[in-house]
């Protein structure tokens, strides 16, 4: 077991400037020792960082825990075969990209390994060494690949994570609906009023909303069909049978090519608001009755002493219409009274047998 050219610097150079690969090492698995230098040597050149073994023991252990590593694993090593290899790693949780090194002839075998899960092979012949050239780096362009993908694939899932932590913490409802209007999400808000996702998605909204006349009263529809947000006041029974109000925003979602592909509805439970202005206009009502009951004069004005209400029975001596009165200044209101019984009186000292 030996190493060949594992000095690292920290700006990724080794030690001949050459820069180094995507790879943190290369196991080089060749029972043939003087083979084994070479071709870590003329990977060495090429920026990849090497060790080797001669053994199908030796490559297992060095390959403990590391899952750094990429092998290039010849088939015939002395104590066991490079299926016994793989399958040995298999057993261990080790997992590893291996190429397999074989002799001519036995590209039967290779195919075999890359069953098993090799990113490729190569065959030992005149142009060995810069085939394994070739062949490793375009396995660690695909590794470098996989490994920018698998990131990419990680961070939208920490997104969507994230995503989904910010949509469940929210107090309004949150329904993302495809382009049938059919259910795709439901936050936790939403799945409180309607059911949980497994039972409400793939339902569409106007069902969740009991909507009756959905070219009418359906929210999203309208969004759906005017492009525009669309807000308004929506009446349904919950899951508990309780009547419930809520105000949901319905907004359009567009793809690259600018065609309404989702909705997004915000629905917010406006039920306790809609029952205290239900209790207000209750409420103002008695109160109307109870002011227009009243047997004396009874008037409400403003700082200018403009009437804002009166009741019914100042109204009948003003003889006017309640909101006749509304607006005027009380001496304006008792002036027109007052000239009316002069004229009343006048008229009546000017009747014939009066003069």
């Amino acid at each position: 077991m030996y190493t060949f050219g594992l000095k690292v610097y920290i700006n990724n150079r080794d030690r001949t400037g050459v820069k180094m690969k995507t790879l943190s090492r290369i196991l080089v698995a060749e029972d043939d020792r003087a083979l084994n230098h070479l071709i870590q040597k003329h990977l060495s050149k090429e920026g990849f960082r090497t060790e080797g073994s001669i053994s199908g023991k030796d490559t297992i252990a060095m390959l403990n825990g590391r899952s750094d590593t990429m092998l290039l694993l010849d088939y015939e090593l002395k104590d066991m075969t490079g299926r016994q290899v793989i399958d040995t790693l298999s057993k261990t949780k080790c997992s590893v990209p291996f190429i397999v090194i074989t002799g001519q002839g036995n590209e039967k075998i290779a195919v075999e390994m890359m069953k098993l899960g090799a990113m490729d092979y190569v065959v030992k012949g005149s142009d060995f060494l810069d085939s394994v050239t070739h062949v490793i780096k375009r396995v660690d362009k695909e590794l470098s690949y996989k490994n920018q993908l698998a990131k990419a694939e990680k961070a939208l899932l920490q997104e969507k994570d994230r995503l989904l932590d910010i949509t469940n913490s929210v107090n309004c409802g949150l329904l993302l609906l495809d382009d049938e209007l059919k259910v795709i999400y439901a936050n936790r808000v939403s799945q409180n009023l309607f059911g949980p996702l497994d039972y409400i998605k793939g339902l569409t909204c106007c069902s969740l909303f009991q909507t009756k006349n959905p070219e009418k009263e359906c929210t999203s529809l309208k969004a759906m069909q005017t492009g525009k947000t669309v807000k308004s006041d929506t009446f349904v029974k919950g899951i508990n049978g309780e009547d419930r109000f809520f105000y949901v925003v319905a907004s359009p979602v567009r793809d690259s090519n600018g065609k309404i592909h989702q909705i997004i509805e915000v629905i917010v439970d406006i039920t306790e608001r809609k029952q205290a202005e239900k209790k207000l206009e209750i409420a103002a009502t008695q109160w109307r009755s109870t002011f227009d009951a009243i047997s004396n004069f009874v008037s409400l004005q403003d700082t200018e002493l403009r009437f804002i209400r009166v009741n019914k029975a100042l109204s009948d001596f003003l003889g006017t219409e309640p909101k006749n009165s509304l607006g005027n200044t009380v001496m304006n209101q008792f002036s027109v009274l007052i000239n009316h019984v002069q004229t009343v009186l006048i008229m009546k000292w000017l009747k014939p047998g009066k003069l």
